[in-house]
């Protein structure tokens, strides 16, 4: 019989391993497709109206491996620009590598959010609309890398005395216009991946990226601009246009150590899902684990969460006998009973031995003042022991002080009113009390 009745899966999920479609299946059991467990997730805790935490494991895969591609063709491009010095084939071959690499990780970034997210239509994220230029922007970087290496093709025919000056003018303005095409794509593509940061909860990131592509769309357009007027004639605006220049590269840097950031996060997330998963069957394991078979038993009204069953009597940390559902995570460990019960008669007595020497009792003389080893002036000062074998002198009766009243200062219904022989005293006060009935001296002058 089962312990446990597991858990459907009521919303649409993938299989973390080859993307089956789980809706409908129970947790606990294995995929149909590929055999994978499959294991609860944590509900969403909707910080920020949800983040990508809390979204499914494969879209965040899918999200990693933009930013890793993204990535990828970051460092190619580097790569490429250093070796087209050297030799045009393999840097021409790196460098569109490189593009096509970009161009497919903003396309798997640009993928739209599980349903879940979609509904909270962020005005970036969701945005169909946002989505195609951002994939737009993503393919003008192959464009301009291949028009980019087909000038400079020409311009090496050129110079071996070969190609068509017409072209080469031809495909050097195309250049030109895909270069400035390929700069300004990276302004929405900052845009959508600062948004992407801020679901990721990297608000630092995000807020760096919202800087860049303010610095890339203001900054950039005034250094294009200074540029083309430098090449016009006014060729006082080159030093402008060379500190703009600066601050763009540096903003275009900043862009893209945070889709490395990206990428690290996404990373992150797919290994904390991963961590995560199955937690609630875990702790439900452990409990189990420490409640059954540890004795004991339900001492009160308790019923079954599944059929209603009542379990009083039952063991602690068991199953209901009537369903099968486990209340382990209900009762608590119970304390283990000792080895063997206690027996009185087993208790050894004390032993005295009569023959033995007694030893004498010394009791420690009571002192006041201060120790010679604590800095105290002089030796401490001994109180006389006292005579244990006198008797105990009463204050005001009989053996104290001749001198004194025999009454002394005690209350007057604890002073002694008759002497030693039993005749009463002179001096003793009546208090007026009323004489019992048996005690009057003359009952007949009672009255009804």
């Amino acid at each position: 019989m089962d312990s446990d009745p597991k858990p459907i899966i009521m919303e649409s999920r993938a299989c973390r391993s080859c993307g089956y479609e789980l809706k409908g299946l129970r947790i606990g059991d294995n995929c149909p497709e590929c055999g994978t467990l499959i294991r609860s997730r944590p509900k969403s805790f909707n910080a920020r109206e949800g983040t990508i935490i809390d979204a499914d494991p494969q879209y965040v895969g899918t999200l990693r491996w933009g930013f890793v591609a993204m990535s990828s063709g970051i460092l190619l491009a580097i790569v490429g620009a250093v070796i087209g010095g050297a030799s045009f084939g393999i840097g021409f071959a790196t460098s569109t590598l490189a593009s096509l690499a970009w161009c497919g990780g903003v396309f798997l970034i640009s993928n739209p959010r599980p349903p879940e997210f979609d509904q909270l239509c962020n005005p970036v994220l969701d945005s169909p609309k946002m989505r195609l230029l951002v994939r737009v922007c993503g393919a003008v970087w192959v464009l301009y890398t291949l028009v980019g290496g087909g000038y400079d093709a020409l311009a090496i025919a050129a110079a071996n005395g070969g190609g068509s000056a017409l072209l080469e003018g031809v495909v050097l303005v195309l250049s030109v216009l895909t270069g400035i095409g390929a700069y300004l794509s990276l302004i929405p593509l900052c845009v959508f991946v600062s948004d992407m940061a801020f679901w990721m909860s990297d608000d630092a990131g995000g807020w760096r990226l919202r800087g860049a592509a303010w610095t890339m769309a203001v900054l950039g357009t005034a250094n294009l601009l200074f540029l083309v007027l430098a090449a016009v004639g006014l060729t006082w605006l080159r030093f402008p246009a060379f500190i703009l220049g600066i601050v763009v590269f540096v903003a275009s840097v900043v862009f893209g150590l945070s889709v490395f950031g990206c990428a690290r996060m996404a990373t992150y997330t797919l290994r904390y899902q991963l961590e995560i998963e199955g937690r609630a069957e875990r702790i439900s394991e452990r409990i189990r684990a420490k409640t059954e078979n540890r004795g004991g038993a339900i001492g009160h009204d308790m019923d079954c969460r599944g059929c209603g069953y009542n379990l009083r009597g039952l063991p602690n940390g068991g199953s209901c006998p009537e369903c099968g559902l486990s209340y382990a995570d209900l009762t608590g460990p119970a304390v283990a009973a000792p080895d063997k019960p206690w027996d009185p008669g087993q208790d050894e007595s004390l032993e005295v031995d009569e023959n033995a020497v007694p030893q004498a009792i010394i009791a420690r003389l009571p002192s006041i003042g201060k120790r010679r080893d604590h800095h105290g002036a002089g030796d401490r000062q001994q109180i006389a022991p006292i005579d244990d074998d006198a008797p105990i002198p009463l204050a005001g009766g009989p053996g104290t002080d001749p001198g004194l009243d025999p009454g002394g200062d005690l209350p007057e219904d604890m002073q002694e009113t008759t002497d030693s022989d039993g005749v009463p005293r002179a001096d003793a006060d009546d208090d007026g009390a009323i004489p019992l009935v048996d005690d009057d001296p003359d009952p007949d002058d009672r009255t009804a």
